[in-house]
């Protein structure tokens, strides 16, 4: 109580009430247009090029004519997806089943794998779709599963996209489960078997 009395007095004091605040609210600026934007932007980063992905042969052109001469447009493909190949990172031989890890980060999806089986090798190429546009920066892992035309053995797996060896996946070992019981309690006395 006798801090509020304290406040109060304080905050009707002339000295108080002439002070300013010292949190005082700024008022909010008024937004930019799209123009004030660009012109923002072009400070910052200079005359900007932006890719695109069209099938327009006068992107240019339409470009220009719609947003105005400094626009600079460069085409970097004419279709959303194209194939590209894709590293393995491992893989586990079953008999005549091959799985193998790939990279399958950023917007992908699994086209098609290419075997080719050799008497000492196995090269794999993994084939997926990758968006011609920027990609997030995620990175995944994939198993796909190959069917070989004879176990592998001691056949090398072979990346054909980098020519590198493929490690084995190490396999997990489980731990056998140990028997409960046999502990003590918090007097120390031994409980269980």
């Amino acid at each position: 109580m006798l801090a509020t009395l304290l406040g109060a007095v304080i905050a009707l004091s002339p000295a108080a009430q002439a002070a300013e605040p010292f949190c005082r609210p700024q008022p909010p600026e008024p937004p930019l247009t799209r123009i004030q934007e660009y012109q923002e932007m072009r400070k910052l980063y200079g005359l900007r090029t932006d890719p695109a992905i069209t099938k327009r042969t006068d992107t240019a052109r339409y470009l220009r004519g719609r947003y105005g001469p400094r626009v600079r447009t460069r085409v970097v493909a004419t279709e959303l997806f194209s194939p590209r190949c894709r590293n393995l990172i491992d893989q586990v031989a079953d008999g005549t089943r091959l799985t193998i890890g790939w990279q399958a980060g950023g917007t992908v999806e699994l086209d098609h794998i290419e075997v080719a089986e050799y008497d000492d090798r196995v090269e794999i190429g993994v084939v997926v779709q990758s968006y011609n546009g920027p990609q997030p920066a995620d990175w995944r892992r994939a198993d796909a599963v190959v069917e070989l035309s004879r176990p592998l053995g001691e056949r090398e797996v072979v990346d054909a996209t980098t020519g590198r060896l493929v490690p084995r996946r190490a396999r997990r070992v489980l731990r056998k489960s140990r028997p409960t019981g046999g502990g003590a309690d918090r007097a120390g006395r031994r409980t269980g078997p």
